[in-house]
């Protein structure tokens, strides 16, 4: 996943780029989120595009289709898992949820929320990165032959 970059020196903003799949055995269903995705995949901060293999950032598990066992497996194939069901009373709780039958404005809805869970998880990495760099630039002194750490 790309960020919104703004390079100073001319002003200019890139867009996010986001990859999508959807693990499903019902045709019907990924026929009418690739058409929505051909549509509707430019969105005011991100560009969305399918891709059936390989890592993505957001992948879409059809929970009706004896998946549970597999969420894992999506979870591993993904950054955000998004799980697509009628019934979302046994679903784990805290998780992005599309309810079937779903509707272009549903997908649409889903991916906003995708986009905020993706922009979370990036803000994370960024504080983690921070947080090592702190670590990391954080030097011992000696002083009179015994080591002194600073804490700030």
């Amino acid at each position: 996943l790309q960020g919104i970059i703004k390079d100073n020196k001319r002003g200019v903003i890139m867009r996010k780029s986001s990859s999508i799949r959807f693990v499903t055995q019902v045709e019907h269903d990924l026929v009418l989120l690739k058409s929505v995705l051909k549509t509707f995949a430019h969105q005011p901060n991100t560009d969305w595009f399918y891709q059936a293999e390989g890592s993505v950032d957001v992948v879409l598990l059809d929970m009706d289709e004896h998946y549970l066992s597999k969420l894992e497996y999506a979870r591993s194939l993904g950054r955000v898992v998004v799980l697509y069901a009628k019934d979302v009373t046994h679903l784990p709780a805290n998780t992005l949820v599309l309810h079937k039958p779903a509707r272009a404005r549903d997908i649409l809805s889903m991916l906003s929320a995708a986009e905020v869970s993706l922009s979370a998880l990036n803000k994370q990495a960024q504080l983690a990165t921070n947080l090592t760099k702190v670590v990391d630039n954080h030097r011992s002194l000696i002083v009179d032959e015994h080591k002194t750490v600073f804490a700030y």
